[in-house]
């Protein structure tokens, strides 16, 4: 397995399966084979567009193992021209190159009330809104959790942060832009409020929000500048990104009481 930017591991896809899921994410997640013998559902460029939500999940997942929340184990994954060339079902106007993957679960059954409750880290959930609320993200809902099930062991997976830092698709204009308002923007509808019943006191919430709150900068611009280069983020964007995730670390205080 080769090293990438930031002693970054990256896995070589070694053969294509199929295109996955029926949800809103872009660009749509394949499901691929890599040199580790393990199935991963990867995040595709195409035609050099709609790279930024590889870019999304990458610090997003990044910066959720470092809160040990429960997510995938994820790598960059190289997919090349040659495998690219010799597939036939191989989707069109993919750019050889680096790309995202996260593990493929099979395991997994649907996530309702009843199963999450089941699960041995339903006590996570606290801190899965919070990260949310901090990084932004508009999406959570039912199909971007899983649930793992093995015998009678459940354990609750996060998946899926392409939508987060404001926008998709955003630009360090879109993040300025937020950081110059004195509030915190976040989206607090009909998921969150039915994901709140998981949570049994506001102590789970605060101790989530001094979590986040310990996580130094450096650590944070470490995850941003080990994007790959070729995901296209400029210097002045990955320094925007950090002031961004910082500012709204220091203002995740003011939503406690919305729990």
């Amino acid at each position: 397995m080769a090293k990438g930017g930031s002693n970054e591991v990256v896995l070589e896809a070694v053969s294509y399966i199929h295109r996955l899921g029926k949800g809103s994410s872009r660009p749509r997640p394949h499901l691929f084979t890599c040199n580790d013998g393990q199935k991963y559902a990867v995040r595709l460029m195409i035609d050099n567009k709609s790279i930024r939500p590889l870019v999304n999940e990458f610090v997003a997942y990044r910066l959720a193992e470092r809160l040990d929340l429960p997510v995938p184990k994820t790598s960059i994954v190289h997919v090349s021209d040659n495998l690219i060339q010799n597939s036939s079902r191989f989707p069109k106007n993919i750019v050889p190159g680096n790309h995202f993957g996260s593990f493929y679960y099979i395991d997994t059954i649907l996530p309702t009330k009843k199963s999450i409750f089941r699960c041995r880290n339903v006590d996570k959930i606290a801190d899965m809104l919070l990260f949310d609320i901090w990084i932004n993200n508009r999406d959570r809902n039912l199909t971007n959790i899983l649930v793992r099930k093995k015998k009678q062991d459940y354990q609750l997976i996060l998946i899926d942060h392409d939508k987060v830092f404001n926008h998709r698709d955003w630009k360090g204009e879109n993040l300025i832009k937020n950081m110059s308002e004195n509030k915190l923007e976040y989206r607090w509808g009909r998921n969150q409020k039915y994901f709140r019943n998981f949570i049994n006191s506001k102590a789970a919430v605060k101790k989530s929000l001094r979590r986040i709150e310990a996580l130094p900068k450096s650590e944070i611009a470490f995850i941003v500048n080990a994007i790959p280069k070729e995901w296209c983020v400029s210097s002045k964007e990955r320094n925007t990104l950090v002031r961004f995730l910082e500012l709204r670390k220091f203002r995740l205080g003011k939503v406690v009481n919305r729990f």
